[in-house]
């Protein structure tokens, strides 16, 4: 058996990643609403876009919470580019927006629309900074 250090660990890791998702589905454990913000909190600009990349393909292939991720991932790549940097949007919007999901008690039905519809509203009515000429 494992401490409880070494089984943290890759928790840890899959969260500071943007991998917390995956790691849960390997596991067998649910994927809690919250979760699914992750990849686009602290994934990499190559990782975003290989989730976007899922919204083109067809629908079915795709359970709906993956979907909205792909769709939202690259509305994160748009929004970087405007600012000039994912790391920007990254720390200034979505970051706190996953510690906020996180805090609050659990929705009895939290559904993927409305879980995009709230990170995208986010997304648009944060200030920040444009790059120039965008």
């Amino acid at each position: 058996m494992l401490d409880g250090d070494e089984r943290i660990l890759p928790e840890l890791e899959a969260l500071l990643r943007g991998t917390y998702v995956e790691y849960l589905e390997r596991r067998g454990h649910h994927v809690p609403p919250w979760a699914w913000i992750n990849l686009l909190a602290h994934g990499s600009e190559e990782a975003l876009h290989q989730a976007a990349r899922t919204r083109r393909r067809r629908f079915f292939n795709v359970d709906v919470w993956r979907h909205a991720r792909g769709y939202l991932a690259g509305e994160v790549i748009a929004a970087a580019q405007r600012a000039g940097s994912l790391r920007e949007i990254q720390t200034t919007v979505l970051i706190p927006l996953e510690l906020e999901h996180l805090r609050a008690p659990p929705a009895r039905r939290t559904r993927p629309g409305q879980w995009a519809t709230w990170i995208l509203t986010a997304i648009e009515h944060t200030n920040i900074p444009r790059r120039p000429g965008t």
